[in-house]
């Protein structure tokens, strides 16, 4: 049920409807509000049916009961801050292009992969990849696994760890999230990654988008072993 209701929160034409709410009344006022209600009304009293409740506030009710005794568990846990994002609609300056036209947050699949999808093409820019080389040499050199600089570079050499932590990196990678994260609502800063990693949390475990982070991670110079380290810390993050 949850499931079904992310599919509807997340469609475009609810949140084309939440948008529009936003432009005519303040995010957080009585009035947005009392739109806002009246929006996830019409969907539960369309989706609850389906799994048993009544269309009515009584079988609204009910749901909510239900979901707040398995509260505990993971599953429901997850999708609940999703579903709760989904209806976050704040007016923020992390939130507006450069037009303060107001951008919604990656809050569905499809967006989220849209984002990761424009991070692996930046990312596998060849200027980008040049740097980030010698990023990587620089690091291997200073670790002590390189001592001839004249022989060449062997896989013997390189970081047991799979460049986990690199550093320079996330400051070269800031370069590339300056220009990307506003077109998703979210900051042009170190705190604005952060937050985009954060919002790439509940979707972790889905075979599409674990597969894509894994390819920007590896753009960005981790190995596969690190990759699925990186996927497991931010899956804590739920």
């Amino acid at each position: 049920m949850q499931v079904e209701l992310m599919a509807q929160f997340g469609a475009p034409a609810f949140q084309n409807q939440l948008h529009a709410l936003a432009r005519t009344h303040e995010p957080g006022s009585s009035k947005f509000r009392s739109g806002l209600c009246k929006m996830v009304r019409c969907v539960q009293l369309d989706v609850i049916p389906r799994y048993g409740f009544s269309a009515s506030d009584e079988g609204v009710e009910s749901m909510l009961v239900l979901f707040r005794s398995l509260a505990k568990d993971p599953n429901i846990e997850v999708n609940a801050v999703v579903i709760n994002d989904m209806l976050q609609m704040k007016v923020a300056p992390m939130e507006t292009n450069h037009n303060n036209r107001l951008v919604g947050k990656p809050l569905t699949k499809h967006r989220l992969l849209d984002m990761l999808r424009c991070q692996l093409h930046e990312f596998s820019q060849a200027k980008f990849q040049k740097d980030l080389e010698k990023l990587k040499t620089r690091a291997d050199y200073n670790s002590g696994r390189v001592f001839d600089k004249a022989k060449p570079l062997e896989r013997a050499f390189e970081d047991p760890e799979g460049y986990f932590h690199l550093e320079g990196r996330a400051d070269l990678a800031l370069e590339v999230h300056k220009l990307l994260l506003p077109k998703y609502g979210f900051e042009p800063s170190k705190e604005g990654v952060q937050d985009m990693i954060r919002h790439c949390a509940p979707f972790v475990q889905d075979p599409d988008v674990a597969d894509l982070l894994d390819r920007v991670n590896e753009k960005l110079g981790m190995s596969a072993a690190a990759c699925q380290r990186f996927r497991k810390l931010i899956a804590q993050l739920t």
